[in-house]
């Protein structure tokens, strides 16, 4: 074989294996293996919960780049790097999408009911 010939594998996937060695290649697949354990955990109800949604759609997107891998070095661009892991980020995280507009209400009604009753009673206040 001649020196201008340089052998590369076809496989991202393979290619991070031979780069890291063992201890790389294990610690790559034991992030993949979190990353869809605990991102199909946050898949409950996603068919009526928005929260389960977004996480169903960030979980597909890491499969996807992770598809595209098996045929092109897709990870060797930094911007697609940085989607793989905000896409994982986001399919592990425990999202609130939907829950912030019904959780603002009452605690601003709690704070304003504070404070009348702080008002009512002068004495409890301090002079100082």
């Amino acid at each position: 074989m001649p020196l201008s010939q340089v052998m590369v594998p076809l496989d991202a996937n393979l290619a991070a294996g031979e780069e890291t060695g063992a201890v790389g290649f294990l610690t790559m697949v034991w992030f993949l293996v979190l990353v869809y354990r605990n991102g199909l955990r946050t898949l409950k109800d996603w068919t009526s919960d928005v929260n389960g949604a977004v996480g169903l759609g960030a979980l597909l997107g890491c499969t996807a780049i992770l598809v595209h891998c098996l045929v092109d070095f897709n990870l060797q661009i930094p911007a697609h790097v940085a989607l793989f892991y905000l896409l994982c980020t986001i399919a592990v995280a425990d999202t609130q999408f939907g829950t912030r507009r019904h959780l603002r209400r009452p605690a601003r009604n709690a704070l304003i009911s504070d404070i009348e009753s702080w008002a009512e009673r002068p004495e409890e206040r301090s002079t100082s």
